[in-house]
């Protein structure tokens, strides 16, 4: 989810493709604010790197490019919270078998 009002690079970086890009403007989702693009509301993009790319006006990997608040990668927290995950679903050395 990018949020309302997230800023936005102007102009992409050729020869990055602009498709989404340009109709997230032609449907006034990205809007100009003074010097910048922002969102006019919360936009739920199809993966991280798509959010990222059409924000930066370039290829990006989203996993590497966003960031918590912590300053920590959406990659590191994703493989943080894989390996949780895992640890719960591991059998306990208790149960006895029949």
């Amino acid at each position: 989810m990018v949020y309302l009002d997230s800023p936005w690079a102007q102009k992409p970086c050729p020869p990055h493709p602009t498709r989404l890009r340009d109709e997230l403007i032609d449907n006034e989702i990205i809007i100009k604010k003074g010097e910048s693009l922002v969102l006019a509301s919360d936009y739920l993009f199809s993966s991280p790197s798509a959010a990222a790319a059409v924000i930066m006006g370039r290829s990006a990997n989203g996993l590497i490019e966003w960031k918590n608040s912590k300053g920590k990668e959406l990659k590191s927290v994703e493989e943080s919270e894989i390996s949780k995950a895992n640890k719960s679903m591991q059998p306990t050395s208790n149960v006895s078998a029949d």
